[in-house]
């Protein structure tokens, strides 16, 4: 009975994730980010057989190498673009709740099924994880997963945990360094243990070095990062020591939040996770148990709420260690819910239902995409429309990813990809200006000797083009589509 409940959760975890999809529309992704992803993507894959970046645009170069390097593998074997971001995605968010289930499952091998039906419970209705799924966060994704992995694997001795180690260094900085925190963060705990227990004993020296020869975590990571950290090497200085340098900031400035929740929406949004958590986490202390899933629930705790860099985004591997820890929380309350099974039933029936009741209206209220299928449409077509060598300008953040990924050709876009050459203060000139101003404007781009389009969406302010004759509209309506012929 329980593992046919367990197949309907991943079944409904999947399901929900692959709905929006299921339409008649289903080539629209959800979010913003799988626009760029699908350029780079097919930039990688037009490479092939050779995979090394150098024939890349500088943007794209920017992102971590290795799930391009991954999804190579899975153009190779012929899984289009538009699969890979839609219903494959939809896996991997899927697989997430599954190794977090298993990562569990190590803490209770003889609770293995109540394991899985909590934790895959919880993670089904975790907004938090929802929205990951719902930005199209694919390097995030599948760093949790090598997270995880890795983990299960540490927890096991295995060596073999070097490899989703080291993976994950390729695909995603910030959850390596989430990693590397909450291992770092787990090793010190143990190093006190040790050292507590070698002056107890006068024999600290052999305490440490037992400590060092126990803990397969030190050589492990320390072997990633020699044989990993090389394929940074080639942009070491934008991908490494400046990623260390806004570290090191945080702790005396305002660091840069990241694009999630904010920490007051969060706390709203998991409030029924959290008294769980903490009496687990206490629970936990109370035995003496600090393994890696309580490391990770107090490193992201901290760097979260002491708002180091990124701490925003560092909320979703947070998240995940705050539904690990919200599984032990009942799991240890077991013995109260075997005293009192009818008013325990009926609490945690009534705690799922309200949770879920908060996710139904969440993903009701947002899960949608963030485009109209009719400019989606529209911006697949525009290669019939325009000459191969053109670029097309896009006029708000909004479209610039969907511009890049599905137009088949190159972008300029406010502060975004190689081709722009306006600060954010020309920017402005060209949102607010005349339609003459900004046929001025565009005379800065007449070196490259290239059509100019020019894409107004739905979703933003409208810009006029009719008191120049340098414009000619292809398309005008609810979105516009304009080339600029002054430079003919």
């Amino acid at each position: 009975m329980l593992g046919t409940g367990i197949g309907l959760l991943l079944l409904t975890t999947y399901g929900l994730r692959v709905f929006p999809f299921m339409g008649a529309h289903t080539a629209v992704p959800l979010g913003y980010d799988p626009g760029l992803y699908k350029a780079i993507f097919e930039a990688y894959a037009n490479q092939l057989p050779n995979i090394h970046p150098g024939q890349l645009d500088f943007w794209m170069t920017q992102h971590e190498m290795g799930l391009f390097l991954f999804t190579n593998l899975l153009h190779v074997l012929s899984y289009t673009s538009s699969f890979l971001l839609t219903f494959f995605f939809a896996f991997l968010a899927t697989l997430v709740g599954i190794y977090l289930w298993l990562l569990i499952g190590e803490r209770y091998p003889e609770k293995k099924w109540l394991t899985a039906f909590l934790t895959l419970g919880f993670f089904l209705l975790s907004i938090c994880q929802y929205q990951v799924f719902w930005w199209g966060y694919y390097k995030n994704m599948l760093g949790l997963i090598f997270m995880l992995v890795s983990l299960f694997l540490l927890h096991r001795k295995s060596w073999l945990s070097l490899l989703p180690l080291g993976f994950l260094l390729l695909v995603h900085r910030p959850t390596a360094l989430y990693t590397a925190g909450l291992i770092t963060v787990y090793l010190l705990w143990h190093l006190f243990l040790a050292i507590q227990k070698g002056m107890k004993e006068k024999k600290v020296s052999k305490a440490v070095l037992d400590f060092i020869k126990d803990h397969l975590e030190i050589r492990v990571g320390l072997l990633a990062l020699l044989l990993f950290l090389p394929f940074y090497f080639s942009n070491f200085n934008s991908s490494i020591l400046t990623l260390a340098a806004r570290i090191g900031r945080s702790f005396t400035m305002n660091a840069a939040a990241g694009t999630f929740f904010s920490i007051p929406e969060y706390l709203f949004l998991s409030h029924w996770y959290w008294p769980l958590a903490l009496y687990g986490l206490y629970e936990s202390l109370r035995k003496k148990h600090f393994g890696y899933l309580e490391a990770g629930f107090v490193f992201g705790m901290l760097w979260v709420f002491l708002k180091l860099y990124f701490y925003s985004r560092m909320i979703i591997q947070l998240d995940i260690f705050l539904i690990a820890m919200a599984v032990i929380g009942i799991i240890e309350l077991t013995p109260w819910i075997r005293r009192f099974r009818q008013i325990a039933a009926i609490c945690l029936t009534v705690l799922f239902i309200l949770i879920g009741w908060q996710t139904v209206q969440y993903v009701k209220t947002n899960g949608r995409p963030l485009i109209k299928w009719q400019e989606f449409e529209f911006i697949q077509s525009l290669p019939d429309k325009m000459e191969e060598n053109a670029i097309i300008i896009s006029t708000h953040k909004h479209y610039s990813a969907w511009l890049m990924g599905y137009s088949g050709r190159d972008v300029i876009a406010p502060g975004l990809f190689d081709l722009d050459r306006w600060g954010k203060a020309q920017w402005e000139d060209f949102w607010k200006g005349t339609a003459t101003l900004r046929a001025e404007m565009l005379k800065d781009y007449a070196d490259l000797k290239r059509p100019l389009y020019i894409f107004v969406g739905i979703t933003q302010p409208h810009y006029f083009f009719d008191d120049s004759n340098c414009f000619k509209y292809i398309n005008r309506g609810s979105f516009d589509f304009i080339k600029y012929i002054c430079n003919e």
